[in-house]
């Protein structure tokens, strides 16, 4: 976990000092090209990430597994003399569960529903795009495969993130772009047994996503 931090730190430090070096002037308040007030950019993105899975509530055991999701954006760049975007997002991931047992079929799955806003600096650097993304919001989960548990509920929770993007538009209306850093999906689940409710919280840490951008 520390290397990973240290990592995306690094990969930020060297985002930020590598094109202020190249001189270029920097502008809080516009848009980059092709970007401006108005524009409609919408993105879909693959996730890459992992899942913290509960093994037991009597230990506090636990183990991860990969979490691989899709993602379909919309941002709308404000019509103010500021830099911002602001949007919604939704899509799906999951992880299967190999790690309860190797010989059972389970995956956790969530749909997020995001509202989220950005802040393009201007580095006016032509067809570059950087940006600060923060996102808030819920994810519903479902359950899939053969061998669920009984009296295992659906899952649910809050989603909180903060990422660093780039994106270079190749002509005005299209662009590619990724994203890296902390995006937190908390999924809550309850599974009762005789008389007895367990709790048990799976965290969904995503690490980064690539996509495409369409600007209208």
């Amino acid at each position: 976990m520390v290397s990973g931090r240290k990592a995306r730190g690094i990969l930020a430090l060297a985002l930020v000092f590598g094109v202020t070096a190249l001189g270029f002037s920097f502008d809080v308040k516009s848009f980059p090209s092709p970007i401006k007030k108005g524009s409609i950019l919408i993105s879909g993105g693959f996730g890459l990430g992992i899942y913290i899975l509960p093994l037991s509530d009597i230990d506090d055991s636990t183990s991860s597994s990969v979490l691989l999701g899709g993602t379909l954006a919309v941002d709308y760049a404000l019509p103010i003399n500021f830099a911002l975007t602001v949007g919604g997002e939704i899509g799906y991931s999951g992880s299967k569960l190999d790690a309860w047992d190797s010989d059972v079929d389970i995956s956790l799955g969530e749909i997020p529903i995001i509202v989220r806003a950005a802040w393009h600096p201007n580095w006016e650097v032509k067809n570059l795009d950087t940006y600060l993304l923060v996102k808030v919001g819920y994810g519903i989960g479902l359950w899939t495969g053969d061998d669920i548990p009984d009296g295992v509920k659906i899952p649910h929770g809050i989603i909180a993130g903060f990422n660093i993007g780039v994106r270079y538009f190749f002509v005005p209306a299209f662009g590619a772009f990724v994203e890296t850093g902390y995006e937190y999906h908390m999924l809550r689940f309850k599974e009762e047994d005789s008389s007895i409710t367990y709790t048990y919280t799976s965290i969904g840490s995503k690490f980064v996503t690539l996509g495409v951008t369409f600007r209208l």
